[in-house]
């Protein structure tokens, strides 16, 4: 999703599968001097992992450790059954 007026470019992605990691790569081409703002997992190792009054943090979101623009190409690896936001601040200089 790209957002002009505030300079991003979002990508949602999810990971189905429930045992492999999986390897992302969006080619961005049209936008320049990307660089990864934010990037962010929701995802718990137990699929029936639930929120409750006594754990209200049981899943949350977390820090989706090494994303990349490479080449104007989004890299990353998603962890298995995982809903992922990444969000690039693009250059608003063409």
């Amino acid at each position: 999703m790209h957002d002009e007026s505030g300079g991003f470019l979002t990508v949602f992605a999810l990971n189905r599968s429930l045992a492999a990691e999986m390897p992302l790569r969006v080619e961005a081409n049209g936008f320049s001097g990307l660089e990864v703002e934010r990037a962010i997992q929701l995802r718990d190792a137990d699929l029936k992992a639930v929120n409750t009054k006594s754990q209200p943090d049981r899943v949350a979101p977390s820090v989706l450790a090494g994303v990349r623009v490479e080449g104007g190409a989004l890299q990353a690896t998603l962890a298995s059954a995982s809903w992922n936001v990444i969000r690039l601040k693009v250059s608003r200089s063409r």
